[in-house]
């Protein structure tokens, strides 16, 4: 049984060290693609605010700008669900003070997916040139403002996360202050574009 058993647990020891490995690399490369998801998400929302602020619109750079986007978000999905499924990420659910980031940080990943056929709707058909009417803009405003503030959450949780995963940040108040200036250069962003927002759709109306 010894000399059965010992090949046994040298093999189940050398496939769990493998599973991590691989675990460890499907996170990095969530990471890696979360955070160029991020710079491709700074530049198309900084030259959508400015077209909020200033109507001056180029299809084919927002068009752009928004396919690089999704296909660094479809990728990071996947990576994130291999994780879920896979490799145990996600199967606790015993929420303490530690880990409510990352419940939300899912919830507003759901909620960008839900709502991203309403952005792409709303701003594209005004950008268009097409007339809306009060109860439009309203609905616009709405489901624009809970689009933004979802994203701009998930940005500011997961900018400092991604760079740990990564092994950029290792220092504990290195990543707080990153996360303190996330959080409030989000909230800024997000002032901005409300009011960029509300001025555009108003534009829009007939």
């Amino acid at each position: 049984m010894g000399k059965i058993g010992a090949p046994l647990a040298h093999s189940t020891e050398s496939a769990g060290r493998w599973s991590h490995r691989l675990g460890v690399g499907v996170r990095r490369a969530a990471a890696i693609l979360g955070l160029l998801a991020i710079l491709a998400l700074i530049f198309h929302g900084g030259t959508m605010a400015y077209s909020l602020w200033t109507g001056w619109y180029v299809y084919d750079i927002a068009k752009g700008s928004a396919l690089l986007i999704a296909a660094c978000v479809v990728l990071h999905v996947i990576c994130v669900l291999v994780l879920f499924f896979f490799f145990s990420e996600g199967t606790d659910f015993v929420y303490t003070k530690a880990n409510r980031a990352t419940l939300l940080q899912r919830i507003s990943a759901i909620a960008i997916l839900v709502l991203l056929h309403f952005h792409m709707t709303a701003y594209t058909s005004v950008a268009l040139g097409q007339t809306i009417d009060l109860g439009q803009c309203i609905f616009y405003c709405v489901t624009e403002a809970l689009f933004f503030g979802f994203v701009l959450t998930h940005v500011a949780i997961s900018t400092s996360r991604g760079l740990a995963t990564m092994g950029w940040v290792r220092n504990f108040k290195v990543d707080r202050l990153i996360n303190r200036v996330c959080y409030v250069t989000c909230a800024i962003a997000m002032v901005i574009i409300t009011i960029g927002m509300i001025i555009f759709y108003v534009h829009g109306m007939a």
